[in-house]
């Protein structure tokens, strides 16, 4: 039995379901992008102190870090 071209496409799902690995992978991805954003922004005044060309893009940002005080 020969299966039209329009019998073939609907036989098939659109987006195949994406494995349980890959969106842990994305998760972990995400995970660990907002925690490198959640270090730079706590220790901006560390970061600044040991790399100070560093101050200019926090302050591209609009965050000007503290580099009196001690983090």
């Amino acid at each position: 039995m020969q299966l039209s071209a329009m019998d073939r496409l609907t036989a098939h799902a659109a987006w195949p379901r994406a494995s349980v690995r890959l969106r842990l992978a994305w998760v972990g991805s995400v995970a660990v992008l907002v925690l490198l954003v959640v270090m730079a922004y706590q220790w901006r005044s560390a970061i600044v102190a040991a790399w100070p060309p560093s101050a200019r893009a926090y302050a591209d940002f609009g965050l000007h870090p503290d580099t009196e005080r001690d983090p």
